[in-house]
């Protein structure tokens, strides 16, 4: 492996010594030059082997850091760059930023805090550091708050200047101007245009914004529209000038009424043998097409602007770029649906369901040579063609739930339950089961039992992975499980299931005889008799493309029938059907499921 190249730009070699000292101890593979000029090293800085140049900037005459950047602007520099500027130089942060430096950062600051974020950004997945210009703001802002590396935006309007700092997951604190917090944050979310750049940072200014970052940004796009309608009924627009789709403010289109067009496939996997075998599934279906081939995430970001996919097949674990950063960059820079590639789940760290709450559409393990035998290449092409619907403007990412220790209820005595929720959702609603299951109190006095539309292969991995992220447990049934309270049960929707009673407690038991009614059907029909009127249904995204028999029933029985609000919804065909029937007696957004649902069983 080639060293790392570190180039240091000043007027003497006390920072270049200082620097090679400290990285010798913490990064093996590295090499770092001295060069006493501003001309030698922008010569220097366009080799190929310096990855990171550390740039000195005084202000006007020898050691200009900016008339630097303007000499090398447009010269396609690979090495990213750093402004080391004397204290007292912040207000010229953001012309720099806007010429291309990567990193403004001002005196005083130890080596050791400057040799980490050099560290950082030799990963070639540290993220977003750099320029990000002509995207949303609030899509930007949700990116970064899902990761841990401390990062300054700087945005810019018409001359005017607000910073918007993030760490450890949270918004911590803005300023524009005299105003500082809650505020100053509020009023660079209200700016209907402007240019932005992100930055990692060393140090971070005094906490002023306590509120989690999701709320301040519906606070801040409601304060935003209702500016926007009080000056009049002009389009509406994203803050840097991209027409934003209201969620809700159109209806679905289901493409199978159109007339076929061939859907854009790109292939992101490390593997040539899996290439080719994804490659043979999706180009048997005539209405599919594969457009291009990426074997990291790197290499992915470069083609996607070319190859214009309509969706991206992504594996989650590759070298150079990992799926997870890509899937980032992808869903801020070039947003398409795409799904998720793994060949296995669990262990330590990340995990491949993490992306789901990214913005991916699903999950899929990886394809094997005699899928085409048993079946499973169709199941494949018929979720590709489904994600390829989903609605990207209605994408809500996720905090990504954290893994807990064990609670009471999965080591308690269990109870057999009297009272169930059914849940039903399909491409689309793994993020919704996400936001929901999760947040379900371990004291609940009810079962839950989820009827999930996903790969058969995936659903036992997502099972244990919210199983170590629940305060309920989650598994699969099996026939003759009891129905037991604070317990979430998956199962795949297509899978015929029943509940029937013995004795006192209700079991999962396999159909006795045969039907073409529809599993999902089937399930509630069942349950309905068994639970009557304390059975709970929720519809979460998707579309099973079966009729409204068992809402019917529930609803017949007593029991209530919830769905989540279709404006919010990434597939709200069924949930629209239930409505239009009449079988809907409440409408939420599936973060507040959870609420809601404790409610009613209580």
């Amino acid at each position: 492996m080639r060293p790392a190249g570190i180039l240091v730009i000043g007027e003497t070699n006390s920072l270049a010594e200082s620097v090679k000292v400290y990285l010798a101890r913490v990064y093996s593979s590295c090499e770092v030059f001295w060069i006493g000029s501003m001309a030698d090293g922008a010569r220097m800085a366009a080799r190929p082997d310096v990855q990171v140049a550390i740039v000195e900037h005084r202000g006007p005459g020898a050691w200009d850091g900016l008339a630097f950047l303007r000499s090398v602007k447009g010269s396609d520099l690979p090495a990213q760059v750093v402004i080391v500027a004397d204290r007292g130089m912040e207000n010229q942060r953001f012309e720099a930023l806007s010429l291309g430096c990567d990193s403004f950062l001002t005196r005083p600051f130890s080596v050791e805090k400057l040799c980490e974020f050099v560290a950082k950004m030799l990963r070639p997945d540290h993220g977003f550091s750099g320029r990000l210009v002509g995207m949303r703001l609030e899509d930007v802002i949700q990116m970064l708050c899902y990761r841990r590396d401390s990062t300054l935006v700087s945005i810019a309007k018409n001359g005017t200047r607000g910073s918007i700092y993030i760490h450890n997951g949270e918004i911590v604190h803005a300023e524009v101007g005299a105003l500082s917090g809650v505020e100053a944050f509020y009023e660079i979310m209200s700016w209907p245009d402007g240019e932005f750049h992100s930055q990692m940072v060393l140090a971070l200014p005094q906490q002023t914004i306590f509120m989690d970052w999701q709320s301040l940004l519906i606070e801040g796009l409601r304060d935003r529209d209702e500016i926007r309608h009080a000056l009049g009924p002009a389009p509406l627009a994203t803050s840097f000038g991209e027409p934003l789709q209201q969620p809700g403010s159109e209806t679905f289109t289901d493409q199978r009424d159109q007339s076929p067009v061939q859907k854009r496939i790109m292939i992101v996997d490390d593997s040539r043998f899996i290439r080719k075998i994804v490659h043979e599934i999706v180009q048997g279906d005539p209405e599919l097409t594969v457009v291009g081939y990426a074997s990291n995430g790197q290499e992915a970001l470069a083609k996607i602007d070319e190859l214009k996919p309509d969706l991206i097949l992504l594996d989650w674990d590759m070298p150079v770029m990992k799926g997870s950063t890509a899937l980032m960059h992808i869903m801020i820079k070039s947003p398409c649906p795409v799904v998720i590639l793994s060949g296995f789940v669990g262990g330590v760290g990340a995990n491949p369901f993490d992306l789901i709450c990214l913005g991916a559409a699903d999950f899929m393990r990886k394809p094997q040579s005699n899928w085409r035998r048993d079946g499973r290449a169709e199941d494949m092409i018929m979720r590709i063609k489904k994600a390829c619907q989903i609605k990207l403007e209605r994408v809500r990412r996720v905090r990504i739930p954290a893994i807990i220790t064990e609670t009471a209820s999965k080591g308690r005595s269990p109870q057999p339950s009297r009272s169930l929720i059914v849940l039903i959702s399909s491409t689309g609603g793994s993020a919704d089961l996400m936001r929901i299951i999760p947040e379900l109190p371990d004291t609940i006095s009810a079962a839950v039992v989820c009827l999930h539309n996903m790969q058969r292969e995936a659903l036992e991995p997502l099972a244990e992975y919210l199983n170590a992220r629940s305060s309920v447990g989650v598994g699969a049934p099996q026939p003759g499980t009891v129905l037991t309270d604070g317990v979430c049960y998956l199962h795949p929707s297509a899978i015929p299931m029943e509940l029937q009673r013995r004795g006192t407690q209700f079991v999962f038991a396999l159909p006795s005889r045969t039907s073409s009614r529809d599993p999902s059907d089937r399930f509630l029909i069942s349950a309905s008799a068994c639970l009557r009127d304390r059975l709970v249904a929720a519809i979460l995204s998707g579309d099973h493309g079966q009729g409204l028999a068992g809402l019917r029933a529930v609803k017949q029985a007593g029991g209530m029938v919830l769905a989540q609000d279709p404006a919010w919804s990434l597939d709200p065909r069924f949930a629209e059907a239930a409505l239009k029937a009449g079988l809907v007696d409440q409408t939420h957004q599936a973060g507040q499921m959870a609420g809601t649902l404790q409610t009613l069983i209580k």
